[in-house]
């Protein structure tokens, strides 16, 4: 039977494990928005041949691309800074406990080495300690709600951003097939000047010519999202995996909760009889907290994982600033997603991790191996 105390420590520690979860929910959302949000871009630039862009349209794609480097610079420093401020508040949970439960041994080994006819006041101190704690554990819980609500509206805004990032692609779209409308037309007038409308028709030949141009350089940007989305889909299965392991823990000690509260009823029935239980049960806490302690050095692979993310995350934003400035300046720039893949290769310190990178790669070589490196984006 355990102690009341490592009840406590136990919730807390829950608290922080879901903490976490939340925060790698808002990480992975946000990424695979914007992977899902480049992929419509490159679906509706093959389905519908483009043409040479007009103001309207050359103002809608600067808008994208504006777009885009506001989601480097503020979405993704916001979700870094998430990661962050939960793997703190992780690390300070699982600190915390660690030092409570290696004194809770000192403390039982010292407490049972002294009862006599003092226990049960010993007893009524202690569960007015615990109440205590309770109340602590009660307001931590409320502060806790108000800060998983404060991650909830700011998922909503981020909704809401993708949807009007839905929507303007779908602007471009149409004035796409306009413009198309219009070489068309162009085409036509200029067949009816005859010779007359010779140089009319060259430019609606060189409007069809980039257009074609066009169509090919969304086939392009359409592999691209596909690699892109793939690596967005190797760190969700990896969050994934953690989250199992998490939960299989979580219940663990939720069961081990419930045996502390059990426990702790039978005793405060009879003193005499809890002080001849507690002897009985001196090397079962002290053995059961000693696994707890074994079972707290997952912090040390969490680390790793969210190091590994965040630099990822770190390295997208910078790849995107380079991008969209290159972009700028010419239609040949060049995403380079493969600096994103290699750091997560390089950094990937835990089994789980290397496994699901392996997986990730292997299949990806299989699909396409030659059509990444050469892709031009529109």
């Amino acid at each position: 039977m355990i102690p009341l105390s490592i009840a406590i420590q136990l919730v807390i520690f829950a608290i922080a494990w879901y903490g976490s979860n939340l925060v790698f929910a808002l990480v992975i959302t946000a990424l695979s928005g914007l992977a899902m949000y480049v992929s419509i871009r490159a679906a509706r630039a093959g389905a519908s041949p483009v043409t040479e862009p007009q103001p309207d349209q050359a103002l809608g794609q600067q808008s994208d691309l504006t777009c885009l480097e506001q989601l480097g610079h503020t979405i993704t420093p916001q979700l870094r800074e998430q990661i962050n401020s939960a793997r703190q508040q992780t690390k300070q949970a699982v600190d915390n406990m660690s030092g409570e439960f290696s004194q809770l041994v000192s403390n039982i080994t010292a407490t049972l080495s002294n009862l006599d006819n003092s226990s049960a006041n010993t007893l009524q101190q202690t569960s007015q300690h615990s109440r205590d704690q309770l109340n602590q554990i009660l307001a931590y819980l409320e502060q806790s709600n108000t800060s998983q609500q404060q991650r909830t509206e700011t998922f909503k805004t981020m909704v809401e951003q993708s949807k009007e990032l839905q929507a303007m692609s779908i602007d471009v779209a149409k004035i796409a097939e306009q413009t198309n409308l219009l070489a068309l037309n162009a085409s036509i007038e200029a067949a009816r000047a005859g010779d007359n409308g010779r140089g009319f028709a060259v430019v609606a030949d060189e409007v069809r010519a980039l257009a074609n141009s066009s169509g090919d350089t969304g086939v392009k940007i359409n592999k691209m999202v596909e690699s892109i989305a793939q690596a967005m889909q190797s760190s969700m299965t990896m969050m994934e995996s953690e989250l199992s392991e998490r939960q299989a823990l979580t219940e663990k000690y939720q069961r081990q909760i419930n045996e502390v509260i059990d426990t702790w009823l039978t005793l405060s029935q009879n003193v005499e009889q809890q002080a001849q239980i507690l002897q009985t049960s001196n090397e079962d806490n002290r053995q059961k907290i000693s696994e707890i302690l074994v079972d707290l050095q997952f912090q040390d692979r969490v680390d790793q994982i969210q190091d590994s993310v965040t630099i990822a995350l770190e390295i997208m934003t910078q790849e995107l600033d380079k991008f969209i400035e290159e972009r700028r300046q010419s239609d040949t720039a060049r995403f380079n997603h493969q600096r994103i893949s290699d750091t997560l290769s390089r950094t990937a310190a835990t089994r789980e991790q290397r496994h699901i990178l392996a997986s990730s790669h292997s299949g990806n070589n299989r699909k396409d191996d030659d059509t990444v490196d050469d892709l031009t984006f529109f």
